[in-house]
C-alpha cells in the first residue's frame, strides 16, 4: 500500500484548511478513506436493518440487543482519556486490570438494566451484547496503547472494520442462511470486538527507551482517572436524554430531525476529527507537535467566545413552532456545537496525551455536573423554549469548555506562528 496515493487525490470537496491537513498526512488520509467506508457501510446497514424488518417489533427487539452495547460503550471516552494519562506511568499492565473491572460492572449492570426492562428478551443475546460492550472497552485501551506507540493506521484499519466485518456478515445471511436474523446479527456483532482484541494484541510495539514513572499506575489509581473522566462526560449524555425528550412532545418530526442530526454531526467527527486524534497521538505522547490552527480553539479570544454565545442565542426563540424552523435552528446550533466540540476534544486530547492535568480535569467535571443541573431544571420548568436546551448543552457547554482551556493554557499547547509544520 503506497502510503502517498491518498495525498495525490483532489479532495476538491473539503475546505481549505481540513484539505491542507489531509494533503499534508498521507496517513491520516488513508484513515479518512477507511472511515468513510466504514461510516458508509454502518449507514448502509442500518437501512438494512429497516428494509428488512420495517418499524416492527422485531427491529425494536434487535435494536435493544443493539442497545445494550452501546450503552457499555458509552464508558469508551473517559477509558480512552484515562488510558492516555495512565500509559505515562507505565504498560498495559498497569492499566488493564481497572479498565477490566470497569468493563465487567459496567457490563453486568446494564444487562441487568435491560433484562429487568424487557424480562421477553432472550437473557442469552442480552448476556453475549454486555459482554460484547464491555470487550469494546478493552478495545479502546489497545487502540490507544497501539496509537501512542506508532502504529496508528494498522490500529484504525482494526477499529473501523467492524462495520466491515458487520456488513461482509449480513451479506452472507442474505445469501445462504435467510431465516433467524436477529440472532444471527447479534452473533456476528457479538464476535466482532473478540476479533479486534486479537487484532490489535497482534500488532507488535516497541516502548521508546525513556523508562516510565519510578511510580506506576495502581488498580486504584486506573479507577479513579476512569471515574474523574466519566464525570467529565455526563453532560453529552444528559443532553441526549433531555432533548430528546423534549423534542418527542414539542411537534411531530422534529425528533426525527435531531436524530438525523445528531447521526450526521456524529459521522462528520468519526470520519474526519477521531482519525486526525489518533494520527497525531505518538507525536503528542512524545511532546511534539502542536494543535492546528483550525482545532486551536483555546486560542480564541473572550469576546469572540462570547460573542457566539451572545449570537447563537438569538436561535432560541420559537413563537410559533414549526418543522421548518425548528429544522433550522438545529442545524445551525448543532454544526457550531460540532466545531466547538471539536476544539474542545483536539485540545484536551494533545493535553492528556503527554501529562494528566489533574486540577482540568476535575475544573471540566465540575463544569459539566453543573451545566447538567441547570439542563434538568429547565428541562422541569417544561414552559421555556425547547432551544434553550440545545444551545446550553451544544454552543454553552463548548464555549465553557474552551473557556477552561484556555484558562489552563500553557507553553504546551500554544499554536506557534505561521503554519503548522507538517509531521511525517
Amino acid at each position: 500500500m503506497s502510503a502517498e496515493l491518498p495525498g495525490r487525490v483532489r479532495w476538491w470537496f473539503l475546505p481549505a484548511s481540513i484539505r491542507q491537513m489531509v494533503e499534508q498526512n498521507p496517513t491520516y488520509a488513508w484513515a479518512v478513506l477507511f472511515s468513510v467506508l466504514s461510516a458508509g457501510l454502518g449507514l448502509g446497514r442500518e437501512a438494512f436493518f429497516v428494509g428488512l424488518l420495517g418499524l416492527s417489533a422485531n427491529n425494536d427487539q434487535l435494536q435493544l440487543y443493539l442497545s445494550v452495547i452501546y450503552t457499555v460503550s458509552l464508558l469508551g471516552d473517559p477509558i480512552r482519556l484515562a488510558s492516555m494519562n495512565l500509559l505515562q506511568r507505565g504498560g498495559l499492565r498497569t492499566l488493564l486490570p481497572s479498565v477490566i473491572v470497569v468493563a465487567v460492572v459496567s457490563a453486568a449492570v446494564v444487562t441487568a438494566w435491560f433484562a429487568l426492562l424487557s424480562p421477553k428478551s432472550s437473557l442469552a443475546v442480552l448476556v453475549g451484547s454486555g459482554i460484547a460492550g464491555g470487550a469494546n472497552l478493552l478495545v479502546v485501551t489497545l487502540l490507544v496503547h497501539r496509537q501512542r506507540y506508532g502504529h496508528f493506521l494498522l490500529a484504525h484499519v482494526v477499529s473501523v472494520g467492524a462495520n466491515i466485518v458487520i456488513f461482509a456478515g449480513i451479506l452472507v445471511w442474505w445469501v445462504f442462511i435467510r431465516h433467524d436474523f436477529t440472532p444471527y446479527v447479534m452473533g456476528v456483532v457479538c464476535s466482532v470486538p473478540v476479533f479486534q482484541l486479537v487484532a490489535l494484541w497482534l500488532i507488535p510495539t516497541q516502548r521508546p527507551s525513556a523508562a516510565p514513572d519510578e511510580h506506576p499506575a495502581r488498580m486504584r489509581d486506573g479507577l479513579r482517572q476512569i471515574g474523574l473522566h466519566a464525570v467529565g462526560s455526563v453532560g453529552g449524555q444528559a443532553a441526549q436524554v433531555l432533548i430528546r425528550g423534549g423534542l418527542g412532545v414539542l411537534l411531530p418530526g422534529a425528533l426525527s430531525v435531531f436524530a438525523l442530526l445528531a447521526r450526521l454531526t456524529d459521522t462528520i467527527r468519526v470520519v474526519f476529527l477521531e482519525p486526525y486524534l489518533g494520527s497525531r497521538m505518538a507525536l503528542w505522547a512524545g511532546g511534539q507537535g502542536r494543535v492546528p490552527r483550525l482545532l486551536a480553539g483555546h486560542q480564541f479570544s473572550f469576546d469572540t467566545l462570547g460573542a457566539i454565545v451572545v449570537a447563537s442565542a438569538m436561535l432560541i426563540p420559537l413563537p410559533t413552532p414549526s418543522l421548518p424552523s425548528v429544522a433550522v435552528r438545529l442545524v445551525v446550533l448543532m454544526f457550531l456545537g460540532l466545531y466547538l466540540t471539536s476544539c474542545v476534544r483536539s485540545v484536551y486530547s494533545f493535553v492528556n496525551s503527554h501529562r494528566t492535568p489533574g486540577a482540568l480535569i476535575r475544573r471540566l467535571g465540575v463544569a459539566e455536573l453543573g451545566l447538567t443541573g441547570v439542563g434538568i431544571g429547565l428541562f422541569m420548568i417544561g414552559a421555556l423554549p425547547m432551544m434553550l436546551l440545545v444551545w446550553l448543552f451544544y454552543i454553552v457547554r463548548g464555549a465553557v469548555q474552551l473557556l477552561l482551556l484556555k484558562l489552563a493554557e500553557s507553553a504546551s499547547v500554544s499554536v506557534p506562528s505561521g503554519e503548522p509544520r507538517p509531521v511525517p
